[in-house]
């Protein structure tokens, strides 16, 4: 698939308003600092977050490597005084500088702790009493220790046999809102008639927090400023 990055070009401009609605399709976990053994949701998105739900439905999925070269050909071609904010996951978003939010309606919601299954990763003992299901080749060490017969280090050469994550509860705040996220937003008009393409037929469903917060996306166009 094609992706077209020409607009990321262009001097930044503000001349269009438009009213961005998010309508949550099951209960969201927004979380944004990087959690210990808990995982507390936020009431509304961060700036950055909405600009990251746009680029997915646009299938902007970009590693960190491409991202960089990205963000150098822009202000090598725009100007050099961009600023691009990244979250503390490492992430960049590359529609930070286009679009502007000018004013926001935060609904109220009911909140409530659930378990997540996050996915871990290790190399070492946790990694073998995490996983739930292993390969048939190792069933003979997996039942050794079992019975005793074995110590665990003997399962630790075994890794490459057991799936590349394990899954852990964990416990998750989640929110069900019970009302619509509205923001008025400012872009420019070809940016914006470009999102809202993709907001009819995006590449990727939206979600906003974690892969199954699912949202319906709806994009207003108002007016063009003189501004």
């Amino acid at each position: 698939m094609d992706i077209d990055l020409s607009l990321l070009l262009e001097k930044p401009a503000f001349d269009t308003k438009a009213v961005l609605t998010i309508e949550a399709l099951s209960p969201l976990s927004i979380v944004v600092s990087l959690p210990g053994k808990y995982y507390r949701s936020q009431q509304e998105p961060t700036d950055l977050m909405q600009f990251a739900i746009i680029e997915n439905i646009m299938g902007w999925h970009f590693g960190e490597i491409i991202r960089k070269e990205i963000i150098k050909k822009v202000k090598d071609s725009n100007r050099k005084d961009l600023k691009f904010q990244q979250t503390g996951s490492g992430y960049i978003n590359l529609l930070q500088n286009h679009i502007k939010i000018e004013n926001k309606v935060i609904p109220d919601s009911i909140n409530y702790d659930d378990l997540w299954s996050q996915h871990l990763k290790h190399n070492d003992e946790r990694h073998i009493k995490g996983s739930r299901n292993y390969s048939w080749k190792i069933e003979k060490f997996v039942n050794n220790v079992k019975n005793g017969e074995e110590k665990i280090e003997i399962l630790k050469n075994k890794i490459d046999f057991y799936p590349h994550y394990y899954i852990s509860p964990t416990p998750r705040e989640y929110i069900i809102p019970k009302g619509l996220y509205k923001y008025l937003i400012a872009s420019s008009k070809e940016i914006l008639n470009f999102i809202n393409n993709y907001i009819t037929d995006p590449v990727s469903p939206p979600y906003l927090g974690s892969n199954d917060g699912w949202i319906n996306l709806i994009m207003e166009i108002i007016n063009e400023t003189t501004n």
